[in-house]
C-alpha cells in the first residue's frame, strides 16, 4: 500500500510541476533597443521563410507570388527615395531593375544573407511592434543593396531598400 501510495504523490507532484511550468514565463534574450522601453530579441525562421519566398519570387520575376506575399497597403520606399504602395509599385520595381540588367548586360541575380528581429511592445503601440523583422543584404559585381522586411501574418506590410554601387 505504501507503494501505491508513493507512485500516486508522485504522479501528483509531477502534474502539479508540469501544469506550473506552462506559467512560468520564459525570458527572451534582448539586445540594442529601438525607441525607449523597445528591445531587439531574435525573429523566427517562419519569417525568414516567407522573406526566401518574395526572394525567390523577385528572382524568378514570378508576379503572382509576389501579390500573394505582399500586403495590398504595404509601404515601399525604394533606394532612390520614391516611396510606393501596393504590390504593383514593387513589381514595377523588379521589372525595372530587371530590363536594366538586360540593358547593362549583367547578370539577374545575387548572394545574399538574411535574418529576423523583432522589438519587444510596448504601452506606446509603435507600427514596428508589429509582426517581425527581416534585414537582408544582397550583393553583386555591380552593387549592396541591404532590405529591411516589415512581415506580419505571412504578408510584406513595409520596406526599405538601401542601395550603394561598387566601383
Amino acid at each position: 500500500m505504501k507503494k501505491i501510495m508513493k507512485k500516486i504523490l508522485i504522479i501528483i507532484f509531477s502534474a502539479l510541476c508540469i501544469s506550473c511550468s506552462d506559467n512560468v514565463a520564459v525570458q527572451q534574450d534582448s539586445s540594442g533597443y529601438i525607441f525607449d522601453g523597445q528591445k531587439v530579441m531574435i525573429g523566427s525562421d517562419e519569417t525568414v521563410e516567407i522573406f526566401k519566398q518574395i526572394d525567390k519570387a523577385w528572382l524568378e520575376r514570378d508576379y503572382d507570388a509576389i501579390r500573394s506575399l505582399v500586403a495590398e497597403d504595404v509601404r515601399l520606399i525604394f533606394a532612390s527615395g520614391d516611396v510606393g504602395q501596393g504590390p504593383e509599385d514593387l513589381i514595377s520595381l523588379i521589372e525595372a531593375e530587371y530590363q536594366q540588367s538586360v540593358d547593362n548586360n549583367e547578370n539577374w541575380g545575387w548572394d545574399s544573407y538574411a535574418f529576423s528581429v523583432k522589438v519587444t511592445p510596448t504601452e506606446a503601440n509603435r507600427a514596428n511592434e508589429t509582426g517581425e523583422w527581416v534585414l537582408a543584404e544582397f550583393w553583386t559585381e555591380e552593387s549592396n543593396v541591404i532590405e529591411w522586411y516589415q512581415i506580419s501574418e505571412g504578408k510584406l506590410i513595409s520596406w526599405n531598400q538601401f542601395r550603394r554601387n561598387r566601383q
